[in-house]
């Protein structure tokens, strides 16, 4: 069977998107020894951020009728067709909507990051697991039952920020980004684990009480870590549901 140039774009897609919570996954596991069973909180948090918000505001900056009922199915459409026209024309505001989302996400991953961190942070091996796997279920619960936030069980379409790219140039655009987005994601891993924080990491994963006996804050250090990480998994929900065009709270089931 032949490959076909679509096929290669989202499979460049797909493993930028993956290769960056991979990242984060290297960051917490792999560097600081974290049981970490709950990246699916960072991720849905980023998807849920940046289908929820930047969108809401744009329809209510530019006077979008029925803006208020922005999740609702029967306007969401029309309201998404809206904005995608006005940022199809202005691809300099799209381009700084395309920037707000990610770090839009990334704030809220970090909010959540630190707040997931705060029951379960002392906790060690299969209990730190287990709580961060809970808080997980528990987030992807409240997105499916409880409509406002992106439509529940039903999708929610998100606005193009590359609406004023045409044709297959659109994916290609979109492959090129995530891919950027994927390295400099790397760089910037690969730099905290040549500092002295990621020193930090690594020996609080080798020996908890050598950590302790220089001085480390053990429960400061995967804090940090959790929330870096976080931030970093976010991004890449982010980038998937602004690619697919939806956010949709069911495909982030491990069911599905």
């Amino acid at each position: 069977m032949a490959i076909t140039i679509n096929t290669i774009i989202n499979l460049i897609i797909d493993i930028s998107i993956f290769g960056i919570v991979t990242l984060s996954l290297n960051l917490e596991v792999g560097f600081t020894g974290l049981p970490q069973f709950g990246r699916v909180i960072a991720v849905v948090t980023g998807a849920f951020a940046a289908g929820a918000i930047p969108g809401r505001i744009l329809a209510y900056l530019w006077a979008i009728p029925n803006a208020e009922l922005y999740t609702d199915g029967a306007y969401n459409v029309g309201i998404v067709t809206n904005i995608n026209a006005i940022l199809a024309a202005n691809p300099a505001i799209a381009i700084l909507y395309l920037l707000s989302s990610l770090i839009l996400a990334g704030l809220v991953g970090a909010i959540f990051g630190w707040l997931t961190s705060r029951p379960a942070i002392r906790l060690k091996e299969a209990y730190l697991g287990i709580s961060l796997l809970s808080f997980g279920d528990i987030l992807m619960f409240i997105g499916v039952n409880y409509s406002p936030i992106v439509g529940g069980t039903t999708p929610v379409f998100v606005p193009d920020p590359f609406s004023w790219i045409t044709g297959p140039l659109r994916s290609i655009a979109f492959a090129v980004v995530s891919l950027l987005l994927l390295l400099l994601v790397l760089f910037v891993v690969q730099r905290l684990a040549q500092s002295p924080f990621g020193r930090s990491l690594k020996m609080l994963r080798d020996n908890e009480l050598t950590s302790n006996v220089y001085g480390k804050d053990t429960g400061k250090v995967r804090t940090t870590s959790l929330v870096v990480g976080s931030i970093i998994a976010s991004l890449a929900g982010a980038i998937y549901v602004m690619f697919v065009g939806a956010a949709n709270s069911l495909a982030f089931s491990r069911m599905s």
